[in-house]
């Protein structure tokens, strides 16, 4: 099935996504050569999935800083608050402990990445919210720590 869509060639595959050809001197501001549109409502497109890797690998670094901060604060005396977390640290010591949390909450968020093709608007959100939830806690263990 072809047609024309704004003056740009245009046909539908099989999985009802528009592939559209472009020369050199046609241009639409935030598509690209062989990219293609999707119809689907809770798709984004190409240039978005790099900002979804973007946002998994902030939210891993993220979670390496918790891993080591609070492997600093315990040091200090300081106790777990995650009672799951508490008794793996009470039973395999603070390292193995952490290592255990840190691992399985970097397994989880790659879960969530994984799902990228399939829930992409979903996976975004839920990656800005797990890093916002990660800065905001660290914020506030950082004041309660130095207040």
């Amino acid at each position: 099935m072809g047609g024309h869509s704004g003056g740009f060639p245009v046909r539908r595959s099989d999985d009802t996504r528009l592939h559209a050809r472009y020369t050199s001197h046609h241009t639409v501001s935030g598509f690209g050569v062989g990219e293609h549109f999707h119809s689907h409502p809770n798709t984004i497109f190409p240039s978005s999935m790099n900002a979804l890797r973007d946002l998994l690998i902030l939210n891993l670094t993220l979670q390496v800083f918790d891993g080591l901060f609070s492997y600093q604060v315990f040091s200090l005396g300081a106790e777990e608050a995650n009672p799951i977390v508490a008794a793996a640290i009470s039973n395999w010591g603070v390292i193995y402990g952490l290592l255990y949390k840190k691992t399985l909450a970097c397994v989880l968020l790659l879960l969530i990445f994984a799902l990228r093709h399939r829930h992409a608007l979903l996976v975004k959100r839920a990656m800005v919210l797990t890093a916002s939830a990660y800065t905001c806690v660290t914020i506030v263990c950082l004041w309660k720590l130095l207040s």
